[in-house]
């Protein structure tokens, strides 16, 4: 956790692979939720940056991410189902990340991740990491992706609360709030002098199949933290009114 000074066990959970721990009882447990429209597309975006990670921009092999130099990201490690999935069905062209503006291609690799034996969605992925045996939950407060530094600051509050004041750097969490706002701010401002690079998430939901398809797998999730299709803007594209 960047901003406490003492040292606090952080899970890394590899691919949605591994459970959490057994934790002490007296651990401060924070969990973090997010649209599961929003959180699909961007992991998905997030796979196709990193499948370049280590290529050459001059790498004519950058277009196969998987013959790429050694340090590449693997999304067909042996951990991450999703693409294992691609590989057995010879669609592997989800990854590639030319591919990042194709709604169809996106659909597709949606599919692997929902409809497929590797039960990836954001319901199930909660359930395994942050609810317990018993049903109950795991954590002790709730950061919200949208509302990132807000809901932060709430459950860190709540943490000294719990554990002690001092154990914040409030300092530091001004100065990272302060920067990612001021880089917010940037870019909106240059949204006008810019070619649009990535479409709005909402965009890549214009299938009403797809977007049932999370409903389906998500209602639960949806209700119990409020989201919905409608929170994320408007499909409009560059030169649109």
């Amino acid at each position: 956790m960047h901003h406490c000074k003492e040292s606090f066990r952080i899970e890394e959970l590899d691919g949605w692979s591994e459970n959490v721990l057994d934790e002490p009882n007296d651990a401060f447990i924070l969990g973090s939720v997010r649209n599961p429209f929003e959180f699909y597309v961007s992991w998905w975006l997030m796979e196709l940056r990193w499948a370049t990670k280590g290529c050459s921009r001059n790498d004519k092999k950058m277009r196969n991410p998987w013959e790429c130099a050694t340090d590449v990201w693997d999304p067909y490690n042996s951990k991450r189902c999703v693409g294992r999935e691609a590989q057995k069905l010879n669609i592997t062209d989800v990854y590639l990340p030319e591919q990042s503006r194709n709604v169809a291609t996106f659909e597709r690799w949606l599919q692997l991740v929902l409809d497929s034996p590797c039960d990836s969605s954001m319901s199930a992925v909660f359930k395994k990491h942050m609810v317990d045996e018993s049903g109950r939950d795991r954590f002790v407060a709730v950061v919200r992706t949208e509302q990132l530094y807000p809901t932060l600051f709430n459950a860190l509050t709540m943490l000294e609360g719990t554990m002690g004041t001092g154990i914040v750097d409030w300092e530091g969490f001004r100065q990272a709030e302060a920067a990612q706002f001021q880089a917010n701010s940037q870019s909106q401002a240059g949204k006008g002098h810019i070619k649009q690079e990535k479409l709005p998430y909402s965009c890549y939901y214009q299938n009403p199949a797809i977007k049932d398809l999370v409903l389906r797998n998500d209602q639960e999730y949806l209700d119990r933290w409020n989201y919905s299709f409608e929170d994320m803007p408007a499909c409009t594209l560059e030169g649109e009114n």
